[in-house]
Formats: C-alpha cells, structure tokens, sequence
C-alpha cells in the first residue's frame, strides 16, 4: 500500500473534532488588518472561516481530507484539495497570512513546505504556526522516565506525525528557512504545584515543558 493512503485511512478514522476545532488560542496572532489569508490544512475550516469572519478577509483553504475539504468549500471563498507543495494553483506573493495549525508535524518535509509558504507570502505577510511540543510533561514522563514511546490518536504523540519539535528546534527550522521568527509563545499549558517548584528551583529550566504547542509568528528575512 503507498504510503500516502496509509495516511488518509489513518484520518479517516480521526474523531470528528479532530478536524472541528476553532482554535481561539491561535486566532490571536492573525494580523488586524489581514486581507488575503490562506489556512493549510483547514480541515473542515473552522479556524478559517473565523478569520473571514472576524477579519473580513478571502480566505483560502488546502485539505486533503475529503469529507473536510467539502465542509470547508461552504465557508470559504477557495479550497484546494491536494498536498501542499510546490505547482500548486495558487499565487505567488498574494497572502498577507498563511497558517499551519498543527500541520507541519504531519508532513514528511515541513521546511519544503514552509520555503514554498514564503513565496506566496505578500511583501509584509506573516507565516503563523501551532507546532506540537515533544517536550510536553505528559508524552516527556512517557518516555523519559518510563521508557515509552507510545503513539496515540491524538495529541502530542498522534500516530500520524512524521517530525517532533521542540522550543529549540522550531525557531531554528525557521531560520533555515529563510524565516525571521518573531514571536514563539508557548501555549495549551499546564499547571502543577510540583511543576512550579521545580521551575523555580532550576530558574525556569524546564518552563517549555509545560505547554503542549507553541505559537509560531515568523516574516521572510528581509
């Protein structure tokens, strides 16, 4: 079986919300005044329909998901249902955002992806991301300190994700990417009494582990 359809009958068994969530914590860092925005991986284009709503933007979608892409074409003005990558029917320099909410993980070269972003990018358009963060207490205990590398249906240790990042790493595939980041703030968080002690011992040495995602806003490097 091609790897690609292994992939789509593993979504396909997703729950529903998986391909539902309106992601409030990321609609955050969509700019005010954004007019043309482009969401990859728009799944059933909640988020998406969000921006046009709330920012009075077109928005385009990319989704390979079928049964999302269908929903999504309802809500916004474009959806184009194929893998993101270069020759795709979309115009260069034209979006003044593109987001990846908890995509880029999901792909088997997310810097491909995000040097093909930039040159759809307007002069001034930002690129934002939710990443999931390896480092998460939860999945880090796992197999840290029990040895277990265990996948899930989803989360941080979703069995679909090809690529795992962390606060480090992120900032840096930017960068190689031609990517100025400038703002990475964790987000999802938890919160423990032992998790704040121990922050406060090590000089908030292990603050990243706290949070299951970070945000990503980053511009080309001018």
């Amino acid at each position: 079986m091609h790897p690609d359809q292994i992939l789509a009958d593993q979504y396909s068994k997703k729950p529903d919300i998986y391909y539902s969530t309106l992601r409030p914590e990321i609609f955050v860092f969509v700019p005010q005044n954004v007019k043309r925005a482009l969401d990859v991986g728009c799944s059933s284009g909640g988020f998406a329909a969000t921006v046009k709503k709330e920012r009075g933007a077109e928005v385009w979608g990319v989704e390979t998901h079928h049964a999302s892409a269908e929903t999504a074409r309802n809500v916004l003005d474009k959806v184009i249902e194929e893998p993101f990558a270069p020759g795709m029917d979309l115009p260069e320099k034209y979006f003044d955002c593109i987001s990846f909410n908890d995509v880029l993980e999901h792909l088997l070269d997310p810097e491909q992806a995000l040097i093909y972003a930039a040159t759809l990018l307007a002069p001034e358009g930002v690129i934002i991301a939710s990443i999931p963060n390896i480092r998460y207490l939860p999945a880090f205990k796992d197999f840290v300190f029990r040895g277990n590398w265990e996948y899930e249906d989803m989360g941080v240790m979703d069995r679909t994700h090809m690529r795992f990042f962390t606060k480090k790493s992120i900032p840096l595939m930017f960068t190689r990417c031609g990517l100025k980041v400038e703002t990475l703030q964790g987000i999802n968080g938890l919160t423990t009494r032992k998790l704040n002690l121990l922050n406060r011992l090590t000089k908030n040495r292990f603050e990243d582990v706290k949070y299951q995602q970070y945000a990503v806003v980053a511009r080309k490097e001018k």
